[in-house]
């Protein structure tokens, strides 16, 4: 129909569009779509390669469609028919039929709402959703609770899974004690300087794979990990990634969760990553007594240096029991109360405007009372308590 457009250049911008919102998250110029100079945000998990396979592979289809359209090829759709003929007598779908279909599913999958085997509202507990959004800064987007539609956003770092209330909060009705042990770590001059030379994580990281090996997969189950047979790893209370780093670089994890209270420690986290150009993992903005994961969803748990920063440490390690699943092992250190002179601590268990620090049967009793069904606290050195603990 002449007094319509081009249905060719229609289809290849709308099939532009969809093969770029299926690649890396990055930002690249789109020379064949109108309005060249917008920049495309990237906000799924292709490679180029693959993006640049799958546009050719629409295109093709296109072009083929256009051409026989255009009357010139009566006997390429006929070639056509008979090819589809003979591949239906063979019971297999015709390549045009297949191409269609794949594209049509990759594109179906970009609106759909899948369901997230591992996060979960943190209020209602139930699993959350991704809900893809094409516009604002590149990897933004929201998770969102089906069931009661509380939406949780992302900023293209991390995904802020803290509800809404606590972010609120203002820091005086969370107490003197709830900021020094979480609002230290929001600094940014904190962040940047955090890891600069007081902690062993080398060894401590051996420590960790010993105690993770029965649980993890070594070589990670790859691509083919399904939700049930997938590695799933949390580092909490990430900090600025230095643990989380070498779990990443030693693909015990299929999936690899870093999360933090400290929006700065995150970004740091991310940073540092991309600095020693890896793979940056799931970044979750949270607080540990209420985390944001599905119950049995983990198979390890680590928590370096942190036991003493949680405000609401009883309820912290409930949550760390009930995340992990059945026989899952959690891996923690933190310090011995008494052990550094010129360290403020707590003077009794009640709080304080100070870090706690624990003796170790002090501890030992803690993460038995979370359900811990094997607990072992040990002291490292002067003043290091590295606990172990299976579900």
């Amino acid at each position: 129909d002449p007094t319509r457009p081009d249905p060719t250049r229609a289809s290849m911008k709308a099939a532009v569009i969809a093969a770029l919102t299926l690649a890396s998250p990055a930002a690249c110029f789109v020379p064949a779509v109108p309005r060249a100079d917008r920049r495309i945000r990237l906000s799924a998990g292709l490679s180029k390669t693959e993006v640049d396979a799958y546009v050719a592979t629409v295109k093709a289809d296109v072009d083929a469609v256009a051409k026989a359209r255009a009357g010139g090829g009566a006997a390429a759709a006929a070639g056509a028919a008979d090819v589809k003929m003979e591949a239906a007598a063979n019971g297999e779908a015709s390549p045009s039929t297949a191409t269609v279909s794949n594209a049509k599913e990759q594109l179906r999958s970009l609106f759909g709402r899948k369901a997230d085997p591992v996060l979960a509202c943190p209020v209602s507990l139930e699993p959350l959703v991704t809900v893809n959004r094409f516009y604002g800064a590149a990897g933004a987007g929201m998770r969102q609770c089906e069931k009661f539609g509380t939406t949780y956003f992302s900023n293209g770092a991390y995904i802020d899974l803290v509800p809404k209330e606590a972010s609120a909060e203002p820091f005086w009705q969370r107490g003197l004690q709830a900021v020094v042990q979480t609002d230290t770590f929001r600094n940014p001059v904190v962040a940047f300087l955090y890891e600069r030379g007081w902690r062993q994580v080398d060894a401590e990281f051996e420590l960790v794979s010993k105690w993770f090996e029965p649980v993890v997969d070594k070589g990670g189950a790859g691509p083919a990990a399904d939700a049930h047979t997938s590695t799933k790893v949390l580092d909490m209370s990430c900090g600025s990634g230095l643990m989380t780093r070498r779990i990443a670089k030693s693909g015990m994890a299929d999936r690899l969760l870093a999360a933090d209270f400290s929006e700065v420690m995150l970004l740091e986290t991310r940073r540092r990553f991309q600095e020693e150009k890896l793979d940056v993992p799931e970044l979750l903005r949270c607080d540990v007594a209420r985390l944001p994961l599905q119950t049995d969803a983990l198979n390890a748990v680590h928590a370096g240096a942190a036991l003493h920063c949680w405000p609401r440490l009883d309820e912290g390690l409930c949550e760390i029991h009930r995340v992990l699943a059945p026989g899952g092992r959690f891996f923690a250190t933190t310090f011995k109360k008494g052990a550094y002179a010129g360290i403020p601590s707590q003077a009794n268990d009640q709080g304080g405007a100070s870090f706690r620090f624990f003796d170790v049967d002090e501890l030992e009793q803690l993460l038995t009372d979370a359900g811990f069904s094997e607990v072992s606290v040990e002291l490292e050195g002067r003043g290091c308590l590295i606990a172990r603990c299976v579900k």
